[in-house]
């Protein structure tokens, strides 16, 4: 049974998964002429400035080519096949645009590319390794990696005897009674990538897939499915799953759209989409169960930042998921960034540690779009933070059993030192009541005490340096930590109300007139409470 907004992936077929994405595939009526040439090729040398690790390259009327091997005659090969490709989605698709830039690189099997881009497609010279990759990327990512193989794998099969009806009579059913028999849970697009799942489940996929285009192509149904992905026809999902029961004959049969992958660079990223959530996870051994979890937590996060700010999206928040830490920021848990025209969110280190700063950086996307931006950086950020500790109090989820693992182990241990019998003490003077190990914690009288900790070493969660440091206009450094900022900000919300702590986070001079004192007076009455 699943709530408003929520994905029960383990009740559907795994095979109707692994067709639905098939039936994605689509849109290829065409062109069984496989031995389109492109006139007379020219290749010519390129320094490893310009790209390092390519060798080679050479121009069309509709793209870029880059090579890591001087092999003219292989490489003219792969030129002559995704310029074929490039034909088909334009003759079919109206895609590439005209304006788009095309950069295909083609490189060497198993090394990883240099300065990935969104600008650019890397290509593996084993083609199994990256196919759909070419489609994906001409599409814009808006078809899936099942639609994307899909149509390569039509596109490349130029006998038209296998286009015939007798190639879906009876072969689609085996193929699903075999699929069955895996027990695999639903791992969506993955069944269609190379290296993701055995090399015979992947086949198998795909040849459904491709049947299921056949199939498509037969009833005159290819360019309407295909719009449903490429138009953001989400209303016609119910024609998908009438085409796909009619496809293997069994009523009434679901498809599952929430999981979609996409290629990047020969990285594969799968996507999971639900009402407030579109969010990417980059490769890693994902336990199907452990994907449910985490996308319901973020969809209701978002559902939860937006009931405190009033505001309601218009559109999916776009979350990316890395398994490990960030790089270049490894103290990060997540960041909020410009995307185009909106803002989305990063979280690192979430294969270890469940994605708990998900709440915190949807309140900076969702403040950010509604064009409220706070001067006073403490602000912005513990009012974040608070509304994680809100969130967490009230669902129970990883901060609280972080939280309460901690507050156990700090009980446990509290005669060792008066540090650590401090924290008992305080957090029964913010609850009201004596600490059991047995009982639930008050993750707000945690949050509390965190802050009131942070001033010793050890427990301290400090701001971003470079965003909130002594030079800083208005610099206070009670307020030059996470959790100190947070405490600040619930204490204020629930001391004055949101209404008033909305105006000054909007605009910090207007502290006096909002609340009759200054804000030295707003922090030290906020300080007695917290240290008294």
């Amino acid at each position: 049974m699943t709530t408003e907004g929520e994905i029960d992936i383990t009740k559907r077929p795994l095979v109707l998964t692994l067709l639905v994405f098939s039936i994605l595939i689509v849109l290829l009526w065409g062109d069984s002429v496989s031995t389109h040439h492109v006139k007379e090729l020219t290749f010519e040398s390129i320094d490893s400035i310009e790209a390092v690790g390519f060798v080679s390259k050479t121009n069309t009327e509709n793209a870029q080519y880059y090579f890591s091997t001087i092999n003219e005659a292989d490489n003219k090969a792969f030129v002559n096949q995704v310029e074929y490709i490039i034909r088909n989605m334009q003759n079919h698709l109206d895609i590439p645009r005209k304006e788009k830039t095309i950069q295909i690189y083609l490189n060497k099997d198993g090394e990883i590319p240099f300065n990935n881009s969104l600008t650019r497609v890397v290509v593996s010279e084993d083609r199994e390794q990256s196919l759909g990759a070419v489609v994906s990327y001409l599409s814009d990512y808006k078809l899936p990696a099942w639609l994307s193989v899909g149509l390569e794998l039509y596109w490349q099969n130029d006998n038209e005897v296998s286009r015939s009806s007798d190639v879906l009579e009876g072969g689609i059913h085996n193929r699903i009674n075999k699929a069955k028999s895996w027990g695999y849970p639903d791992f969506g697009d993955a069944w269609f990538i190379p290296n993701y799942l055995d090399e015979e489940v992947v086949g198998e996929a795909q040849q459904i897939a491709y049947m299921f285009v056949q199939y498509l192509d037969q009833e005159e149904q290819l360019q309407s499915v295909v719009d449903i992905f490429l138009k953001d026809k989400n209303v016609d999902l119910n024609l998908l799953r009438q085409y796909w029961s009619e496809f293997i004959e069994t009523p009434n049969s679901d498809i599952d759209t929430s999981y979609r992958y996409i290629f990047s660079y020969e990285e594969i990223w799968f996507e999971v989409h639900s009402d407030k959530v579109k969010a990417r996870y980059k490769k890693e051994n994902w336990i199907h169960q452990q994907v449910v979890e985490y996308q319901n937590y973020l969809n209701q996060g978002v559902r939860d930042v937006e009931n405190w700010m009033d505001y309601t999206l218009d559109h999916p928040l776009t979350f990316t998921i890395y398994p490990h830490i960030n790089a270049y920021k490894p103290n990060y848990g997540g960041l909020t960034y410009k995307s185009g025209d909106d803002y989305a969110i990063d979280l690192y280190q979430v294969f270890e540690v469940p994605p708990y700063r998900a709440v915190h950086e949807t309140v900076h996307a969702i403040t950010f779009r509604m064009g409220i931006f706070s001067d006073f950086y403490p602000l912005t950020e513990g009012l974040a933070e608070a509304l994680m500790y809100e969130f967490e109090a009230k669902n129970r989820q990883y901060v609280y059993n972080k939280s309460k693992e901690d507050l156990n182990f700090t009980y446990e241990r509290r005669n060792e030192n008066t540090l650590l019998y401090n924290v008992i003490q305080k957090y029964e003077k913010y609850t009201g009541q004596s600490y059991q190990p047995s009982n639930p914690i008050d993750l707000i009288a945690v949050m509390h005490v965190w802050a009131n900790m942070a001033s010793k070493k050890g427990w301290e969660n400090p701001l971003d340096s470079l965003k909130y440091n002594s030079g800083y206009p208005g610099y206070n450094e009670d307020l030059d930590d996470y959790n100190k900022a947070a405490s600040f900000v619930h204490y204020l919300i629930q001391t004055y109300g949101k209404e008033k702590f909305m105006v000054i986070y909007a605009d910090i001079t207007k502290v006096k007139e909002t609340y009759n004192v200054d804000l030295e007076s707003l922090i030290k009455e906020w300080k007695e409470f917290l240290y008294d």
